[in-house]
């Protein structure tokens, strides 16, 4: 497989470069380190101003929902005897956010909404509902999810399932994607190509903006090939997207492809740091420049906005110069399928872990038990070891001794 061979000659390159590093190392050691800290310390308080990454969809102005909105709204009313339903914040975590959930809720009228839940344990809802006891009456709860069966495990009354949009509604946000307000650009012929791309998202929200975003600024000629690719004559469930998604996957600059591929060492609605994200880039080596003049960062954070502009990454938010996003778990879903075995996630010491893999993650690791490692021992070609704690507990140091390890 040319992956293979690939994946091989990059492992000569390293060796031939680690050794290239050791050599260096031995002889920078018979010199002074006069100064290093400074220099080190200098490197870190460098703050590169950078232009503020926005959402492509302005959330002021949501298209194709509004009988769903009312029908949630009418549900919220419903035997409310005209008090205003409280909205709580709530702020903490284990014990803490318990507490804080029962005198926030204590005697008081409440809207609870549980975003994206995707637990189908009935004991981690019981222990949630036993919490929820103390409101008055009237209090509502929204649970929204992806999944019938969680739905079923927290016993809700009537579901309200989100119909596909119109075509309508289709065309507009996907026109709003595709034009960004230009209206100047949207000529006949772009029109009609892009209705017919429309007609193939079959109503997906999720397939209409991205492929929208993703014929921002490009050629006619661009165009007609996603609208006459092979992918849309596989065979597809009513509701699988995940072709129209490698649309725009393929779509991609190699060096984006990568950058987004790596992306699926993380787990599902795990909270994506862009400096951390950059710098991961950066250390295994997908940053690259041809430019002397420009700094890996700088090359770095535009990728980080390009893979943005494109909805690959989502619910961004800014806080203290940093920029928080994730990954829509469909999303999420293509990253893993473009890297196959080369990305595994430990979450049990029984795990069944593939040879090929080169990236390895650990999202719980304090759940792991400390034998884990003799598991990890014969995996030669992996790359990168992650771990949700950023000190690694509950990781032996074992499982960092590796030929081939980069981070």
């Amino acid at each position: 497989m040319l992956k293979d061979v690939l994946y091989d000659a990059e492992d000569v390159v390293d060796e031939f470069e680690c050794e290239a590093l050791r050599r260096k190392a031995v002889k920078s050691a018979l010199k002074s380190d006069f100064g290093l800290t400074e220099q080190i310390f200098d490197r870190h308080v460098i703050h590169r101003e950078r232009e503020m990454t926005h959402s492509i969809i302005d959330a002021s102005n949501v298209i194709g929902r509004e009988q769903a909105r009312d029908n949630v709204i009418e549900t919220l009313l419903r035997s409310v005897d005209g008090e205003n339903v409280s909205i709580i914040p709530l702020v903490g975590i284990g014990d803490q956010l318990q507490r804080t959930l029962r005198g926030a809720l204590n005697g008081r009228k409440y809207l609870l909404i549980l975003e994206d839940v995707w637990s189908e344990d009935p004991r981690k809802w019981l222990e949630l509902k036993t919490l929820l006891m103390g409101g008055a009456e009237g209090s509502k709860i929204i649970v929204t999810t992806r999944s019938q069966r969680v739905a079923e495990v927290m016993g809700t009354v009537s579901t309200h399932n989100l119909s596909l949009l119109s075509h309508q509604d289709c065309l507009s946000l996907f026109f709003k994607c595709a034009f960004k307000g230009q209206q100047g650009k949207q000529n006949s012929n772009l029109k009609i190509i892009g209705e017919e791309i429309v007609n193939k998202c079959k109503g997906v929200p999720l397939a209409v903006i991205t492929l929208g975003s993703l014929l921002y600024s490009v050629t006619e000629r661009e165009w007609e090939f996603i609208r006459d690719n092979e992918i849309w004559k596989l065979e597809q469930k009513e509701d699988d997207i995940l072709a129209t998604l490698r649309l725009s996957y393929e779509h991609l600059p190699s060096y984006l492809k990568r950058c987004f591929a790596y992306c699926s060492i993380f787990p599902k609605d795990y909270e994506m740091d862009d400096i951390e994200l950059v710098y991961l880039w950066m250390a295994y080596g997908l940053v690259q420049s041809s430019n002397e003049n420009q700094e890996l960062e700088d090359i770095g954070f535009r990728y980080f906005k390009e893979l943005c502009s494109r909805c690959f990454f989502q619910d961004l938010t800014e806080y203290g110069g940093n920029v928080k996003c994730k990954m829509h778990d469909l999303i999420h879903d293509l990253a893993l399928s473009v890297t196959q075995n080369e990305c595994s996630m430990v979450r049990t010491s029984t795990q069944q872990i593939p040879k090929s893999v080169r990236h390895i993650s650990f999202p719980y690791p304090q759940s792991l038990p400390n034998d884990l490692p003799e598991s990890l021992q014969n995996l030669d070609r992996v790359r990168t070891i992650w771990s949700i704690n950023e000190r690694g507990e509950g990781i032996s140091s074992e499982v960092f001794i590796k030929k081939f390890l980069k981070i």
